[in-house]
């Protein structure tokens, strides 16, 4: 283990390291290798090159008719060792030998080995049986490669041999030199590999902005745990609009488990139009579209380096998740503005009531409480009892007190009611709730006749309905109201009715709008279907 350590130890943490030593490492081999297969076949060349040398130059010498003629008369002469010494300096050879059959030499480059015999024994094959060829072996010089040919008679009889010859050391000098010139180009080779590696690392680094490798997988890890706990949908798509990243969260929403990446967008989100909005630099916020049969809620970033789209980011939610919370804190400040209103409105009325006590009108404070506590308690009781859910009991209460308030009459229909529970009771209070809120307000806005609003419950066959009605003045004809951003108020604010057509495709329900016989303002009346459970 500690040696591993050790081993682990000298190699670098960083990319650009990294990268110079395992590019090094294989230029080094590389250049190994062919320096090896290169020095040898060098080596055989020259040496085979050699061998021909040694060889052709033997066959000339023994071709010489002054050879042949020494030969003959089996005397050597003054002539013919001057010509064969010159030759074997024109050659570079180490040595050139002239001998008879039996070994004796004729010629040799140290006169006082002359008349001597060949030293090396291999001489045999060319007088015996007319061989010309090479062989290593020691001589008088020491080790040589040398050539060996037969010196012929015009008769073709054998009279001796021819041989010439190149040292051992000689040899292997000239093949060395030969390898050194490439050698140095092998070094020139890993010098240029070594820049070459560097550049290449320091490129990379450029490309992973800096990063190092642990860092960019330790930031991968760190990205993978992040987008996973966030509790929005959330995918990544590039510039061709091919999936690059999906969260958990994005999964469960659209209702898939298998891996999506790499996929195109459009084969799961088509309603979002991500990779047009994307060519188009589009941005997006809080767009409603049905996903698989829920509200969600979305959001578009696309992402755009340098002037160049890279691609597109797009998070998302379900509505009806939020709209979770939000009614959880619509309630509390329903709680609180009914307990204010009623805290302002009975402070009124018991100042009346103390004051008909002190002037001792005990019939008329008596009526003045029944009067008072009669409607709401009426409302009370029609709530707990005719509406099957809380939520929905709460909101009537609310708009009832808020009515109240700002002097606007809140009629209740207490005949109708609704015996069945609706199975998504958020999106009914948003239903409702906006509903009222436009009543109250068109009701308030119209000064002509005293502002009432009238509301309906009740229930028909596999339906819900509710119909709420208002003194306003009526619903304009040029617009369409249940657009986004489309408003009738001063303030242009155009969302509640928006929110009410949304709400409504979440339950599969249908409203209508039209203008109220009783009461001359406008009228809707909203239809929900009823989902039996099983």
């Amino acid at each position: 283990m500690k040696a591993g350590k050790g081993i682990l130890f000298f190699i670098p943490k960083t990319i650009k390291g990294q990268m110079i030593i395992m590019i090094s490492v294989l230029v080094f081999l590389q250049i190994g290798v062919t320096a090896v297969l290169f020095n040898g076949i060098v080596g055989n060349f020259l040496e085979e090159s050699h061998k021909k040398r040694t060889l052709d130059f033997a066959k000339t010498v023994a071709r010489m008719p002054m050879v042949i003629s020494a030969l003959r008369s089996g005397e050597t002469n003054e002539q013919l060792q001057n010509i064969l010494l010159d030759m074997q300096k024109e050659i570079g050879a180490q040595f050139i030998v002239v001998a008879r059959r039996d070994g004796i030499r004729l010629a040799h480059p140290v006169k006082e080995r002359i008349g001597q015999k060949f030293v090396g024994g291999d001489f045999s094959a060319a007088v015996q049986n007319g061989e010309s060829y090479t062989s290593r072996a020691v001589g008088t010089l020491g080790l040589s490669l040398r050539g060996f040919s037969p010196v012929k008679d015009i008769d073709g009889s054998i009279l001796g041999f021819a041989s010439v010859g190149y040292l051992e050391t000689s040899v292997m000098k000239v093949i060395h030199n030969a390898q050194k010139e490439p050698a140095t180009y092998l070094f020139i080779m890993l010098f240029v590999g070594l820049i070459t590696a560097s550049m290449i690392a320091g490129y990379v680094k450029k490309l992973t902005l800096g990063l190092e490798p642990y860092e960019i997988a330790s930031l991968h890890r760190e990205r993978e745990v992040i987008l996973n706990s966030v509790r929005a949908g959330i995918i990544a798509v590039n510039e061709e609009g091919l999936i690059r990243f999906t969260n958990n969260e994005a999964k469960r929403i659209l209702g898939l488990a298998d891996e999506m990446t790499g996929a195109n967008i459009e084969n799961f989100l088509p309603e979002v139009m991500l990779t047009q909005r994307m060519q188009n630099r589009d941005e997006v916020k809080d767009e409603e579209l049905f996903i698989n049969g829920h509200l969600t809620l979305f959001n578009i970033k696309t992402v755009i380096i340098n002037d160049k789209v890279y691609g597109a980011v797009a998070t998302f939610r379900r509505k009806g998740e939020m709209d979770y919370l939000n009614n959880e804190l619509q309630q509390v400040r329903q709680c609180s503005e009914l307990l204010r209103v009623q805290s302002h409105e009975y402070s009124n009325k018991l100042h009346a009531i103390s004051g008909l006590l002190q002037l001792e009108e005990y019939d008329e404070a008596k009526s003045v409480i029944l009067k008072e506590s009669e409607g709401y308690h009426k409302l009370v009781e029609f709530t707990d009892t005719n509406v099957n859910c809380p939520m929905i009991a709460g909101i009537i209460l609310g708009k009832y007190n808020r009515a109240g308030e700002i002097k606007c009459a809140f009629e209740v229909d207490f005949t109708g009611k609704w015996v069945t529970s609706p199975t998504k009771p958020e999106q009914v209070v948003t239903v409702l709730g906006n509903l009222l809120d436009n009543a109250i307000d068109a009701a308030k806005s119209n000064t002509l006749v005293a502002p009432k609003v009238s509301m309906r419950l009740f229930e028909e066959e596999d339906h819900l309905f509710m119909q709420v009605e208002d003194t306003g003045k009526g619903l304009p004809t040029d617009i369409d109201i249940f657009q986004k951003g489309v408003s009738t108020k001063s303030d242009s604010r155009g969302i509640g009715l928006y929110n009410l057509s949304m709400a409504l495709k979440a339950l599969d329900g249908h409203i209508e709008a039209g203008v109220s016989d009783r009461l001359g303002g406008a009228c809707f009346i909203v239809k929900l279907p009823i989902t039996r459970q099983i």
